[in-house]
């Protein structure tokens, strides 16, 4: 018996259950036209929250960031203009961080500390150093930390092959997972544990990979929520979706990503949690809007028992 191909449903405002399913269909389409609204959005509400104007745009890290998005807009749909608005995450996250650190005022970061000590007597990084002071454990979490960078191309290299609505609906919502992390970054503006790292966290080899990246930044800022975690989340989703069989067996290194957030002094345990949800809620508007797959690889993904 021949593989049944997928319900197709109404599309319009009526198919989708009245006013609130036309405002979901508005968010998805706007999730869903390329990386040029996300990334105007992120600005529009940046420009809004900032305290003291609009300085954090007009440093290096707003104008590189600005240039980036600018040409991502003029060459949206190609190749070069998905790579130009994934470049542009690296130097906005700056600027993000810095807004975030300039708007704190302590409250954040004190009931999230707060509740690290509650739930585990000490800092969550310290916790780790005592609980697990293995060399190997801590060059893991070092190289799991540094897997964020991989998972941001993972899910836009297997869509290459499917095509340019395959890789707008990666870039769509890899931008909008980064969008809703920074912009929950902004409303609760968090440092973050990463000042104490030095005096906490025993430095490794890998660890000092780490701290090179972070030297950019080392003032913290943008914590809550995790981007590692709502950026990370979104991508494996993605895999998931593209090649089931990749994403099963690469969800030990999300976890192990999730866990080095914390034990590398990063975040508060809370911090991963709310990345999650923030993810959640990026998937939800996604999830129906990925273009069809093929159904040969669906039928190689399915386990046998499933196939007629």
């Amino acid at each position: 018996m021949p593989i049944q191909p997928p319900v197709q449903r109404d599309p319009s405002p009526e198919g989708r259950g009245g006013a609130l399913g036309a405002f979901e269909m508005r968010l998805r389409d706007a999730l869903g036209r390329g990386p040029i609204t996300a990334w105007m959005l992120l600005l529009v509400v940046l420009a809004v929250l900032v305290r003291g104007g609009v300085e954090p745009l007009l440093t290096w890290e707003g104008l590189v960031s600005g240039a980036l998005i600018f040409g991502a807009a003029v060459l949206h749909r190609t190749l070069l203009g998905d790579f130009l608005a994934g470049a542009a995450m690296g130097p906005l996250f700056i600027v993000v961080a810095k807004t975030s650190t300039a708007a704190a005022t302590g409250h954040f970061d004190a009931g999230l500390a707060a509740f690290d000590r509650w739930m585990l007597g000490a800092s969550a990084a310290q916790w780790f150093e005592d609980q697990m002071p293995w060399r190997w454990w801590k060059e893991w979490m070092a190289l799991a930390y540094l897997s964020y960078y991989f998972w941001i191309p993972a899910p836009w290299l297997l869509a290459v092959r499917r095509g340019v609505e395959a890789r707008q609906w990666v870039m769509g919502t890899l931008l909008g997972s980064y969008c809703a992390s920074t912009t929950l970054e902004l409303v609760f503006p968090t440092i973050g544990p990463l000042v104490t790292r030095g005096a906490v966290v025993d430095p490794t080899p890998l660890s000092r990979v780490v701290d090179l990246i972070y030297a950019l930044d080392p003032g913290g800022g943008a914590a809550f929520p995790s981007s590692h975690v709502t950026v990370g989340v979104a991508c494996w989703w993605m895999v998931l979706r593209l090649s089931p069989r990749a994403g099963w067996w690469s969800f030990p290194i999300l976890v192990s990503m999730l866990v080095s957030t914390v034990q590398g002094c990063f975040h508060y345990t809370l911090d991963v949690p709310a990345g999650i949800l923030a993810a959640g809620g990026v998937i939800l508007l996604r999830r129906e809007s990925m273009p069809p797959v093929r159904v040969a690889e669906e039928s190689r993904a399915l386990p046998q028992s499933a196939l007629p």
